[in-house]
């Protein structure tokens, strides 16, 4: 049983690596609905870094924009801790206050998706998470896996304009998601949160859901 009120998950990896889909089975599985606190924040992706897209767009986005928006959050979960820390149901063995976060694509895809950020413009933030309780698991892909995942399977509106954005043929394109796969583990080098990383690649679905469910401690 976790010793903290809050705890929690950032679920990082590249287009693809399988994260909305181990979110979904998160969400629906017995690990998650059977827990005894029924306190949680779910934020996607479309919260914590694709809002931003319109200024991004717009060529106005500047390092501030991320680091308010990361900030916000962050903010708010220690808010929210600092409130059930001034309790004493942990003192009496109490459970239901616990909260659980479920963050998608946070601070490292901030890193690796708006190449002026740096590490050090987040590393106060890679603190803050630690001290929440966070726990990090990145999902990676296979680069023989990128071309149907990424290229053949996506049929999103808009998604092929965005591909040929980054490369003229699949190499190109491929290569581009590999680069970004590999920055992303070069940041997961440089996190103090504990941190799992799962090759979505190698196992189905539902193994890739029971080793995230094993080393989650909020999972009671």
């Amino acid at each position: 049983m976790s010793t903290s009120n809050v705890s929690g998950i950032i679920l990082e990896g590249i287009a693809g690596a399988g994260k909305t889909t181990l979110l979904r089975s998160l969400l629906e599985s017995d690990a998650w609905t059977a827990k005894h606190h029924m306190s949680s924040i779910v934020l996607t992706e479309h919260q914590t870094l694709r809002v931003l897209e319109p200024k991004r767009e717009a060529n106005s986005y500047s390092n501030s924009d991320s680091i308010d928006l990361l900030d916000k959050h962050v903010s708010y979960l220690n808010d929210l801790k600092s409130n059930l820390d001034n309790t004493k149901w942990l003192q009496r063995d109490r459970t239901a206050q616990q909260l659980t976060f479920i963050l998608e694509r946070f601070h490292l895809s901030h890193v690796y998706h708006y190449e002026q950020l740096e590490w050090q413009d987040v590393k106060y933030l890679d603190d803050k998470l630690k001290d929440l309780g966070a726990k990090i698991i990145l999902l990676t892909i296979d680069a023989a896996d990128i071309q149907k995942r990424i290229i053949e399977d996506y049929e999103k509106a808009g998604w092929k304009d965005y591909l040929d954005t980054l490369g003229n043929t699949d190499d190109e394109i491929i290569n581009h998601f590999v680069r970004k796969q590999n920055e992303l583990l070069d940041l997961a080098k440089l996190t103090a949160i504990p941190i799992e990383i799962i090759n979505t690649s190698k196992l189905p679905p539902t193994e890739v859901l029971a080793v995230m469910t094993k080393s989650s401690k909020f999972i009671h």
